[in-house]
């Protein structure tokens, strides 16, 4: 799926699921936002269950990004499984509102430049994911260098939620944190919360 230079109404997109890839192959991206304008987003809603079944597809063996997000608005991603991305299974820039729901991201990557959840670069001035912020009932794990690293430059986070969630297994040799969050520059966090998280076996 891919939609760029495009704007979204304020409706929005919504799927039930979205697949990409099998499990010997994939496309270059899975999913793909690119300037999808001000209004609207993307919803892929899965059967609204209470466990993570991946009733919204998979996104497997991507060349590149598993879901890539740039200069786009109201993420909400759940009941997917996001799995053997070459880079990064998530990756955002200049994202507003954000909602990852009973979704597995695992074995992403296979350097220290690969993130399971990636907002933001690791320096200068890039905006990462602004506005309401979460990570519910969801897993990362195997993932090549950090499960989830979060850096905003510049703008406001006005909630930011992970619960009941699970970091587990980092690479052994390229592996850095289960959980990195970073707000540097004129960027803000106004309220954040993590409950009942695990971290388990991330020996770096």
């Amino acid at each position: 799926m891919n939609v760029a230079n495009t704007t979204i109404g304020a409706s929005g997109l919504t799927f039930r699921s979205i697949l990409a890839g099998t499990a010997i192959t994939g496309p270059v991206d899975g999913i793909v936002l690119n300037t999808t304008g001000g209004s609207g987003g993307l919803s892929v809603t899965g059967d609204v269950g209470g466990s993570n079944n991946g009733s919204s597809g998979t996104i497997q063996r991507t060349i590149a990004v598993g879901i890539s997000l740039n200069s786009t608005r109201n993420v909400s991603l759940g009941y997917m499984n996001i799995q053997n991305s070459a880079d990064a299974g998530i990756q955002g820039f200049s994202v507003n509102n954000f909602a990852l729901n009973r979704s597995n991201v695992t074995s992403s990557g296979n350097s220290t430049s690969d993130e399971a959840i990636q907002f933001g670069l690791f320096s200068g001035a890039t905006e990462g994911v602004t506005g309401t912020v979460s990570i519910v009932n969801s897993n990362g794990s195997s993932n090549a260098h950090n499960n989830v690293h979060i850096r905003n430059a510049s703008g406001t986070i006005s909630s930011f939620t992970v619960s009941g969630s699970s970091f587990n297994d980092l690479n052994d040799v390229t592996g850095a944190n289960a959980y990195l969050f970073e707000m540097s520059g004129t960027a803000v966090t106004t309220v954040a919360s993590m409950t009942g998280n695990i971290f388990n076996n991330n020996s770096p």
